[in-house]
């Protein structure tokens, strides 16, 4: 009987190492590109509901003659006696309850604001403006940094 060296065969500790952290980068990379499409999902979505409650409060006025005083975001929008509905149901952040829209109204002018996610999706031409001054952080949830606003 000959007696030799048995051959293992296999992966070595350090192999299975860089096969590991190569794996870990590839998902990490791939987790952050998802969350940055959630987030740009989401201000898409605010950007539909601003323009959508926008409209809403244009034919409003242009049938009363002023804005509604107050805004019950996830409820509707109707007339003061109830019998014209402007929206079935006024949209809510995506990211509700953490995030919501702001409105505040004289009845002459209102400011319609919410919290963009990123930056680059804030439209920066158009109608759209900064918060006014008077408008501190928090009545969006965190800062607002988007708003409309009508004369």
């Amino acid at each position: 009987m000959k007696k030799g060296k048995i051959k293992l065969t296999g992966f070595t500790f350090v192999e299975v190492l860089v096969v590991i952290t190569l794996i870990s980068l590839v998902t990490t990379s791939i987790v952050v590109r998802l969350n940055k499409a959630s987030g740009s999902g989401r201000d898409k979505k605010r950007l539909v509901d601003m323009r959508t409650i926008q409209a809403a409060l244009t034919l409003y006025d242009s049938d009363w003659d002023a804005y509604p005083t107050n805004l019950e975001f996830g409820g509707s929008l109707t007339n003061s006696d109830g019998s014209q509905t402007y929206l079935q149901e006024v949209p809510q952040d995506p990211s509700y309850p953490a995030q919501h829209y702001y409105y505040a109204s004289t009845g002459d002018s209102y400011t319609l604001c919410s919290t963009m996610e990123e930056a680059k999706n804030i439209p920066t031409s158009g109608d759209s403006h900064y918060p006014p001054s008077s408008l501190s952080g928090g009545e969006c949830g965190t800062d607002c940094n988007y708003c409309l606003q009508g004369y």
